[in-house]
């Protein structure tokens, strides 16, 4: 079954303003996930590199970061997370959702076959 997100997510993947996580990673490798912290480490908030890597280590098929312009660069829109198809990698990907919902103070995801999670920055 589909989701809104997902429709919204293929959307978003059709327009000029997204990024590979790697590649946004390049240009803002300090970027953050969230301005919400994980850990009493991460005064700042949650770092955006480190959430990747586990989203690709769970099995993430791609993380995509979706912008908007802002002067001379870029704000951090939202994270679009392609699901693996198998059901232990989708466990592990979804395994990590409940902290990354928090994080987004949305609700959390269930796996209702979906292709897609989606992180909103607003």
């Amino acid at each position: 079954m589909a989701s809104n997100d997902d429709k919204t997510c293929e959307e978003i993947l059709k327009s000029p303003d997204i990024m590979e996580a790697g590649d946004w990673l390049k240009r803002y490798p300090k970027g953050l996930f969230s301005s919400h912290a994980i850990s009493e480490k991460e005064h700042n908030g949650t770092p955006l590199a480190p959430v990747v890597a586990r989203l690709s280590a769970a099995g993430a098929q791609r993380v995509v970061i979706h912008y908007a312009a802002s002067g001379q660069g870029h704000i951090l829109r939202a994270v679009i997370v392609v699901l693996p198809t198998g059901p232990a990698g989708r466990q592990k990907v979804f395994a990590m959702d409940a902290e990354l919902s928090r994080l987004c103070e949305q609700e959390r995801a269930k796996d209702h076959g979906q292709k897609y999670l989606y992180y909103t920055m607003d």
